[in-house]
């Protein structure tokens, strides 16, 4: 028996929040179109290397929504929001927020350490990984 098993329930969603994230990010880049060659870009260089190419934007749209919460964001911007609360087995609480599309495949975004679900959708209007996902049709949840 390991000691402090009460972790695992919460290190199995983060590992496969990371799986999905892994696997499905070339399917996703290429059908939600993150890269436009019209657009000018900006190279991205990753942890392990590899370089993306991004669009460029200013965050002049960005300031505005400081202070703000991840619901109050999205329902800036007309998404059909819902907060969910989930305590885990050590008394944690958690706040998911989920952008419901009823039938549709199911994505679960993580923030990184030092990071809230805010920060995933700050990288400008729409152009956010979180927006990509929502534009596409798909249920997609926030922690």
């Amino acid at each position: 028996m390991y000691p402090n098993n009460n972790i695992f329930p919460i290190l199995a969603l983060l590992l496969i929040s990371i799986l999905i994230s892994f696997t499905n990010a070339v399917r996703i880049r290429n059908s939600v179109g993150l890269l436009r060659q019209k657009e000018k870009t900006a190279p991205l260089i990753l942890n392990n290397g590899s370089v993306v190419i991004r669009p460029q934007c200013t965050y002049k749209e960005g300031d505005a929504l400081v202070g703000l919460k991840t619901i109050q964001i999205l329902r800036l911007y007309r998404h059909p929001a819902e907060t969910h609360y989930v305590t885990t087995a050590d008394g944690y609480i958690l706040e998911l927020q989920r952008i419901p599309a009823p039938g549709k495949p199911v994505v679960v975004v993580v923030a990184g350490i030092l990071q809230t679900s805010r920060d995933l959708l700050l990288n400008c209007k729409g152009r956010s990984i979180a927006s990509k996902l929502i534009k596409s049709g798909y249920d997609v949840w926030l922690g």
